[in-house]
């Protein structure tokens, strides 16, 4: 008994009831029947219970951004991003309804867990970066742990030169400006060096890269922000800019807030943004720039665009804010330098970053497949890109199926009720699956406008107007070839011409006429007459003619130029001058020149005396040309030369020379002929006594005389 009535209960039930996993229910006038909880129902044994897969049952609807989830006993619809949360999705801050995968990246990423980067209470961005400009301010991004971008217009009244003596300093890791000397874990650094693009011209490149003196520490509250990497933010998506400036909750009359502030805003398609700005005093050059919808921070020079990637929910640097077309109207576009069309530029600058552009290529499902072949049932699928089936983006099912029936298919398309003009076709199908009556589909068809035939052209000319001849008109088909309904018809007319007995014509063509110009090109012409001109019908053709005549160039006449060289120097030449330029070389004129008798060669001389006496001298015979001996009129040389007394030397003195010692020759003017042909021992003192006979008695007296006393009293002792 106690086995089959629990004291809890207060009443026993059947013995039946056992068996039933869930309830019982007991009727006096029925079996005992087992039922079951909420969200359960009974299996086929009428005893157990089983869930209820409400979601793929189809019995839970959700909307796009959430998917359903089977529980025990119940289900429930949840955000699709929440669903798949411990698998590091969230959801996108950017693209809405959309989910994004959390990185461990080493940029872009929010390292306090328990706060949402925007539109939390607290708004925080880790990487924005106040400049205190010491009689201003700008806002920045830490790409890296020594460089932040800013916009270049911030140091417009700084020379970037020398811009370490400004005194310029970067804080990092504050939400509030207290926060500078009252948080430990506030940086501050030195501004160093400040880089504006070669090109800079505001607004064109209104974009700036700061070295920082020294590099600052990564923590939760500072980190750096991606890099586009060649991702550019479509329009419709929501991005953020921060900064300490204006927002619309603070009045403009109101000093700038102390803490951070944050807005959301939509990115705008560039056509848009240069059509807004293309009357402004800074048009937009959609390169270089790009545009976001509410501004919301306004006069926040340099304050960070950022948005999350499309794959992932990384931040990165989209934009640098640089101007609007009022500062301080809320309600106007704001106007970024685009940095993806700068990161080469930054790339180059700083050798730690490495751009690597790529197109993004989120996860989505492909389109539908067509239905397969009705056979009872029939499916279709689609493909997951990018990624897995069952991961945001892909979430539910990649195979459709349903029934069919071959009955349920549609009839061909009517006849159109039209050839053209635009009419109607229609077909009918019975459906199977709810009974319901045929139906009835219709279509425009046969659109095109209907042809017809145009207006008859003007009549033509007569083939033969002097005599029986043909003319004709014609008309063409208008939208459509000949022969279609409204097409139809005579399109070519034709007509007997009336008969000419007397035709008119021309005569033979006169003579050319002689040419206008005589060079340079001129014309000549010819005529003939029109003959038999009867009922005024002219004779067919061209009464004159002309053609080109004399179409070379003319000559220019100038003064003669100088006579040229003769072309003999003797038996009669000529010369020639000119006045006239190519082509015109005819006027030149000749004379003869150089007439007279060319000269003759004399005879040749008779060889003179050799220059040595032995051991080879050299003897020369001589010629002259007409009455002047150096002429240069005769062809050949004036002299000839020749090798003479070669034999060798024989002692100091050679008889021939012993004979002009004894001849006196040491002693008188021919001692030329002494030192040239004997050796000059000839005329040394020991022949003196030979010679002592050949010198006169005057020759003591002659001693006086310079030449005398060198030349031969000195060798004979004399004069010694």
């Amino acid at each position: 008994m106690s086995r089959d009535c629990p004291l809890t209960c207060g009443s026993c039930l059947p013995a039946e009831c056992r068996n039933c996993s869930h309830n019982c229910t007991v009727n006096e006038r029925a079996p005992v029947q087992c039922t079951c909880y909420d969200g359960y129902k009974l299996r086929a044994d009428g005893l157990t219970c089983e869930d209820i897969d409400e979601c793929a049952e189809n019995l839970l609807t959700c909307t796009d951004d959430e998917v359903c989830r089977n529980y025990k006993g119940f289900a429930e619809c949840i955000n699709r991003c929440r669903a798949f949360s411990r698998h590091g999705y969230a959801i996108s801050q950017s693209y809405e309804k959309s989910c994004c995968k959390q990185t461990n990246g080493q940029c872009g990423v929010n390292q306090i867990p328990s706060l949402r980067i925007f539109r939390g209470n607290v708004p925080f961005s880790p990487w924005q970066v106040l400049i205190d400009l010491k009689g201003g301010r700008c806002s920045g991004a830490l790409i890296d742990n020594s460089w932040v971008v800013s916009a270049a217009h911030c140091f417009e009244n700084h020379k970037v030169e020398k811009i370490g003596e400004y005194n310029i300093t970067a804080v990092f890791g504050i939400n509030d400006l207290d926060d500078i000397t009252t948080s430990v874990m506030s940086q501050q650094r030195r501004v160093a060096e400040v880089i504006i693009p070669g090109d800079n011209e505001f607004p064109g490149s209104d974009i700036a890269l700061v070295r920082l003196d020294e590099a600052v520490e990564e923590t939760y509250r500072t980190s750096r922000v991606c890099l586009p990497n060649g991702e550019v933010p479509p329009a419709g998506i929501t991005c953020y800019v921060t900064g300490f400036a204006t927002t619309e909750s603070v009045l403009l009359s109101e000093p700038a807030p102390i803490r951070l502030q944050d807005v959301n805003l939509t990115i705008v398609d560039d056509e848009e943004c240069r059509i807004a700005h293309e009357k402004s005093v800074n048009p937009v050059n959609t390169t270089q720039m790009l545009c976001a919808s509410s501004a919301g921070i306004k006069c926040n020079s340099g304050g960070p665009l950022v948005c999350q990637r499309c794959t992932s929910c990384s931040w990165f640097l989209a934009g640098v804010y640089s101007y609007s077309k009022n500062c301080f109207d809320l309600s106007d576009l704001g106007v970024f330098s685009r940095v993806e069309h700068f990161e080469n530029w930054i790339a180059s600058k700083i050798s730690r970053i490495t751009v690597k552009k790529e197109k993004c290529q989120p996860t989505h499902w492909a389109e539908w497949t067509k239905w397969s072949r009705c056979e009872g049932n029939q499916t279709r699928n689609r493909t997951c890109l990018n990624g897995m089936p069952g991961i945001p983006g892909c979430i539910g099912a990649s195979t459709e199926a349903r029934q069919c029936s071959n009955r349920d298919k549609w009839s061909n398309w009517s006849r159109c009720s039209k050839s053209c003009g635009r009419g109607q076709q229609s077909r009918e199908r019975v459906t199977v699956h709810d009974g319901s009556p045929r139906i009835t589909e219709r279509r425009a068809c046969n659109g095109d406008s209907c042809p017809k035939l145009a207006s008859w052209s003007g009549w033509s000319r007569c083939a033969n107007p002097c005599g029986q001849g043909q003319r004709s008109r014609v008309r063409s088909c208008v939208g459509g070839p000949a022969g279609k309904p409204g097409c139809r018809g005579i399109r070519k007319q034709q007509r007997t011409c009336p008969i000419e007995p007397i035709c008119s014509e021309f005569g033979q063509w006169t003579p050319w006429t002689a040419c206008t110009r005589k060079c340079g090109g001129g014309s000549r012409f010819a005529v003939r007459r029109c003959r038999g001109a009867k009922w005024n019908v002219p004779c067919e053709g061209h009464a004159e003619r002309a053609e080109p005549c004399n179409t070379h160039a003319c000559c220019r006449s100038h003064a003669w130029s100088h006579w040229s060289a003769c072309d003999k120097t003797c038996g009669g030449g000529s010369r020639s001058r000119d006045r006239g330029e190519l082509p015109c070389r005819n006027l030149v004129q000749f004379q003869h020149c150089n007439t007279g008798t060319c000269p003759e060669w004399s005879d040749w001389s008779e060889w003179s005396l050799c220059s040595k006496a032995c051991g080879g001298g050299v003897r020369n015979r001589t010629r002259i040309c007409g009455d002047n001996l150096r002429s240069a009129s005769c062809q050949g040389s004036t002299t000839i030369l020749d090798a003479c007394n070669t034999e060798q030397c024989k002692g100091s003195c050679s008889t021939l020379c012993l004979q002009h010692v004894k001849s006196g020759h040491c002693s008188s003017p021919v001692r030329y002929a002494m030192t040239a042909f004997c050796d000059p021992a000839c005329c040394t003192a020991k022949f003196c006594r030979d010679v002592r006979t050949d010198c006169p008695s005057y020759a003591v007296e002659r001693c006086a005389d310079t030449h005398f006393a060198g030349v031969c009293l000195r060798t004979c002792g004399y004069c010694g």
